[in-house]
């Protein structure tokens, strides 16, 4: 098996876990809301993202305002304005960034000599899966590219000055809705989930890295700031 092999298994066995463990919990209702970050949350950190454009947006979206049908509307649910899969979560969340701050001029400063080095890259988006607090459509990496841009990003911003953030990102999925409260037909949305377990969702190209930081005041919308946006052009 060659070592991309073994990251697809890897990808599968971490988004068959998700769905394995979530299943009957949310069949139950029992979700795990998501609630506006505090200083210092895991989630919703200054992050390089990869936007979705094109016919696998389009897609995903329809797939949105179905599984709607069964979550109910009272979610943060993506639309096509910001759709993504992230490729790093840089930092902790702080809730107030100067344009000027020291360390997003450093993050811009590696993200241009980084994007300057890789070419544009694919990821397929096939099946959903979720956990009790999203539902997610599963991303494959077609290739090395996204492991190596990443895993360069990360040594990069390490050997800079920094704040502490999660490590390296193995997964390549986009969220489609984030849970606030309960869910309208619990049974529903699993039996949903469960019909898109293999739906071919297309394979988006991404050519551009955008470096944001998240609004978020309300536990119905995250909305990125982009701070920085860079073209993959290696």
């Amino acid at each position: 098996m060659t070592s991309f092999e073994a990251q697809q298994v890897h990808i599968q066995q971490i988004y068959d876990r998700f769905w394995r463990e979530a299943r009957a919990p949310l069949a139950r209702g029992e979700v795990q809301p998501d609630p506006i970050p505090g200083m210092e949350s895991l989630r919703w950190g200054v992050s390089v993202i990869m936007r979705l454009r094109g016919e696998v947006a389009e897609r995903l979206v329809g797939v949105i305002d179905e599984l709607s049908r069964w979550t109910g509307r009272r979610h943060l649910r993506y639309q096509a304005s910001n759709l993504h899969t992230t490729l790093q979560t840089i930092e902790l969340y702080r809730p107030s960034i100067d344009a000027e701050d020291e360390y997003i001029q450093q993050y811009r400063r590696v993200l241009r000599q980084v994007a300057a080095q890789f070419p544009p890259l694919q990821i397929r988006y096939q099946g959903l899966t979720a956990n009790q607090m999203s539902v997610m459509a599963q991303g494959w990496p077609v290739d090395e590219t996204l492991r190596q841009l990443r895993e360069t990003f990360h040594t990069r911003v390490r050997a800079e000055k920094h704040l502490p953030g999660p490590g390296i990102r193995d997964l390549a999925h986009a969220s489609l809705i984030v849970f606030a409260g309960p869910l309208l037909d619990p049974t529903g949305c699993v039996s949903f989930v469960e019909s898109q377990r293999q739906s071919d969702f297309g394979t988006a190209t991404i050519d551009r890295l955008e470096l944001v930081q998240y609004q978020r005041t309300s536990v119905y919308e995250a909305w990125p700031i982009v701070l920085d946006s860079v073209p993959l052009q290696g």
